[in-house]
C-alpha cells in the first residue's frame, strides 16, 4: 500500500484456504485407485474362471472315466495346460510386485535363447535358404502353429544374467507376440548378434503376423495400463522388469509391417 509519498504504508497479505480443494483431489485419486482395482480384480476374476471351470470339470469326471484311456490323455492335456495357464499369470503377477531374487551367472545367450524355444515346444525343422534355422511349435493355449526363424553370427554370446529369471522374460515376449496374431498360423524370427566393440548384445524378438496397434504399443510397458485390457498381455512388462533387473534395455519397435521387441545386454568381456 503506497500513498503519494513512494515509501509503502503497509502491505496486504491474502490467504486462500486451499484444504478444500485439496481434500477433494484427494478424494479424486481414491476414486480413480479403487475403479482402477475393481477392474484388476475383475480381469483377475475373469482370466482365472475357465481353466478353473475346465479343471473342475474333469475332476468330477475323473473317477467315473478314469479307466478310459482316451479320456486320460485329454485329461492330462487340458488340464496340464490349464494349470501351466494358471502358473504363468500368477508368475506374471508376482513379479509385477516383487523384484525377486536374482541368481547372476555367465551364460551362452545362444544355448540359453535356445533352451527357451525348447521349452515352449519349439523343434528343428529344415535349414532356411539364408542361413537360419527353422523350428516349429504348437501353441497349446491358443491352438496356433508356430514357425521360428533363428538367427546369429557365430558364438558363444556370452552375458551376466539369471538364466531363469532371463528364459522367462523371453518366453513372455515370444507368447506375446503369438498371442497377437490373428489366425492359425503365427510367424516369428529371433536374431542374437555382438558387433565387434560393442559393450553389449542384442537380442531381436521379431513378428511379421501378429498385429498390436499403435495405442498398445506406446503403452505396452505400462502395467497398469495392460492389466486393464488383458493378464496375457502383461508378459512384456515383466520382461523389461526382468531385463532392466539385469542391467539391460528391452524396445517395442513398430515398422515395414513388424513387429519387435530390441533386447540388449551387457557383454562379458573375454
Amino acid at each position: 500500500m503506497t500513498a503519494d509519498e513512494p515509501t509503502p504504508l503497509g502491505a496486504v497479505i491474502v490467504f486462500e484456504d486451499l484444504s478444500a480443494v485439496k481434500e477433494l483431489a484427494a478424494e479424486k485419486r481414491q476414486a480413480e485407485q479403487f475403479q482402477l482395482l475393481t477392474r484388476v480384480i475383475a480381469r483377475i476374476a475373469d482370466e482365472i474362471k475357465n481353466p478353473l471351470v475346465s479343471i473342475n470339470t474333469f475332476m468330477e469326471l475323473l473317477e467315473e472315466r478314469y479307466e478310459d484311456p482316451d479320456f486320460r490323455h485329454h485329461f492330462s492335456t487340458v488340464v496340464g495346460r490349464d494349470v501351466r495357464r494358471l502358473v504363468q499369470i500368477f508368475e506374471k503377477l508376482a513379479a509385477l510386485v516383487s523384484e525377486g531374487q536374482f541368481n547372476f551367472e555367465i551364460v551362452d545367450l545362444r544355448g540359453l535363447v535356445d533352451d527357451c524355444l525348447a521349452g515352449i515346444g519349439a523343434r528343428s525343422g529344415a535349414e532356411g535358404g539364408d542361413g537360419a534355422r527353422l523350428l516349429h511349435a504348437h501353441d497349446e493355449a491358443s491352438g496356433k502353429r508356430v514357425s521360428v526363424s533363428v538367427y546369429h553370427e557365430v558364438g558363444p554370446f556370452p552375458v551376466k544374467a539369471d538364466p531363469v529369471q532371463l528364459k522367462k522374460a523371453i518366453a513372455y515376449l515370444v507368447w506375446y507376440l503369438m498371442r497377437k496374431t490373428p489366425g492359425d498360423e503365427a510367424r516369428l524370427s529371433v536374431s542374437i548378434d555382438h558387433k565387434a566393440g560393442e559393450e553389449t548384445i542384442r537380442l531381436i524378438i521379431a513378428s511379421r503376423t501378429a498385429e498390436v496397434g499403435v495405442e498398445e504399443l506406446q503403452r505396452i510397458f505400462d502395467p497398469m495400463k495392460v492389466v486393464q485390457e488383458s493378464l496375457i498381455d502383461v508378459g512384456p512388462c515383466v520382461s523389461q522388469r526382468i531385463i532392466e533387473a539385469l542391467g539391460g534395455k528391452l524396445e517395442a519397435r513398430q515398422g515395414r509391417g513388424e513387429t519387435s521387441f530390441v533386447t540388449t545386454l551387457p557383454v562379458v568381456p573375454a
